[in-house]
């Protein structure tokens, strides 16, 4: 079990070697409602995967601005609860989602979500989830026409991660990607 002088550490860690970058948390991992109140409490962000985990963060009194709904194969009714929630950002990585996600009238934006290398983690997603870094180009045409705004881009290195490098990697690739 973790304790709150756990997160309190490994947050102020992150925070001393990446201030720029905010951390979001993968509710899946572990959705336990004390542990997201101590991560709301020290500031830390959410990756949400499905409306329980939404719900589960909103409980804990976090704001659904602090909230990025990254399941990259959303149900078309769950598009709708996450934005009445008021969750602004999802994550979106084929021409198919991208056309769902308007056709669901998202009023928020979206990360694309760029495949990397993820074969030295536990659970690896790269062959379920994610595009070609050399897609991005055109798939961020198609959301611009589609009227998708656009925010960034995502990876996921795979669950149980203990490879330092594959972050290396996947931050290069995302800016390689972007240009």
């Amino acid at each position: 079990m973790t304790s709150r002088a756990d997160v309190r550490s490994s947050v102020a860690t992150w925070k001393r070697h990446l201030p720029t970058i905010t951390p979001y948390y993968a509710v899946k991992s572990n959705p336990e409602p004390t542990l997201l109140d101590w991560l709301h409490r020290e500031g830390v962000r959410f990756d949400c995967a499905s409306v329980r985990e939404i719900d589960a963060v909103l409980d804990v009194g976090a704001s659904p601005h602090d909230i990025v709904y990254a399941n990259p194969c959303k149900r078309f009714n769950d598009i709708g609860y996450a934005q009445k929630a008021g969750v602004l950002r999802t994550v979106v990585d084929s021409y198919e989602e991208i056309d769902k996600v308007v056709d669901a009238g998202w009023e928020g934006d979206s990360l694309l979500r760029i495949r990397v290398d993820d074969t030295r983690s536990v659970v690896p997603f790269g062959r379920k989830f994610g595009i070609s870094p050399n897609q991005v180009g055109d798939l961020s045409r198609h959301a611009v026409r589609e009227g998708l705004p656009l925010a960034g881009i995502s990876f996921h290195v795979g669950s149980g991660c203990k490879d330092p490098n594959q972050y290396l990697k996947a931050i290069l690739s995302a800016s390689v990607a972007i240009g």
